[in-house]
């Protein structure tokens, strides 16, 4: 019987990019690439606790 345990796929990790570039994880850590984003790198699956990752950008706009 084995008790190593590996990520539901059904449980993402989200990665919340602000203005800045700067990406912070759900797993509550910060990540910034040099060039492009997480799908541009590669990046399918998060370092730190190896869930799929999903973004959100936050947009800062005018108020109308």
């Amino acid at each position: 019987m084995s008790t190593t345990t590996t990520p539901s796929a059904d449980i993402k990790c989200l990665w919340d990019e602000d203005d800045d570039g700067t990406y912070q994880t759900e797993c509550r850590t910060a990540f910034v690439f040099i060039d492009g984003g997480f799908e541009e790198n590669g990046f399918l699956f998060c370092p730190y606790c190896g869930r799929p990752i999903t973004s959100h950008h936050h947009e800062t706009g005018t108020d109308v």
